[in-house]
């Protein structure tokens, strides 16, 4: 991979003091308080995730238990008429940024930026779990069978981009933590993974 992260719960800390308990989960977005003030950005998937994760379930949830989904389905109906502000990639960072929403939904890389400009700006990773993400870059099994094959410059292209000294300076792509950052052992202590 090239880039990692995850889904992230922002808040603005003028709007919601930490002596207002900020939203450290997924069901926190229901909170009447936030009524009209959540957005959320990484499409139709992140709705409906919160949704899942609110109710207890996975976010790649197959059973979704006795009454077949209608408990996630009211939640995804509830939030969408009471709590959801805006779902766009776009204009969930922008409300969020000006406070028009209290509270916001999405990518780490986003949020993380965000975090970065703003003072204003809190995060939580959720409690009961989130979404981790990996952009991978490789090459399709069919190239070899292209003439002349898999271009020579692939294996030099992947050893440039994925260079620790090349971590932040990748022009035209997401963000995202690069793997490189890390060196492969446990941070609580307890020696290697």
């Amino acid at each position: 991979p090239y880039r990692w992260g995850c889904t992230l719960i922002a808040y603005r800390k003028d709007k919601v003091p930490a002596k207002d308990n900020p939203p450290s989960d997924w069901s926190d977005l229901w909170r009447e308080e936030y009524k009209g003030r959540v957005a959320i950005g990484g499409g139709p998937r992140e709705m409906l995730t919160a949704a899942l994760r609110a109710e207890g379930l996975s976010g790649n949830a197959l059973d979704m238990g006795p009454g077949g989904g209608s408990s996630v389905r009211n939640r995804l109906t509830d939030f969408r008429r009471k709590q959801l502000l805006v779902q766009d990639n776009t204009q969930y960072i922008q409300a969020l940024a000006c406070g028009d929403a209290w509270i916001a939904v999405g990518p780490s890389d986003d949020l993380l930026s965000l975090a970065r400009r703003s003072s204003l700006i809190g995060l939580a990773v959720p409690r009961s779990g989130t979404t981790l993400f990996a952009d991978v870059w490789c090459v399709p099994a069919s190239a070899a069978l292209k003439p002349g094959g898999v271009s020579p410059l692939v294996s030099q292209w992947l050893d440039f981009t994925t260079q620790p000294a090349r971590v932040n300076l990748r022009i035209g792509l997401r963000g995202g933590v690069s793997p490189n950052v890390f060196d492969g052992r446990r941070r609580n202590g307890r020696g290697a993974a």
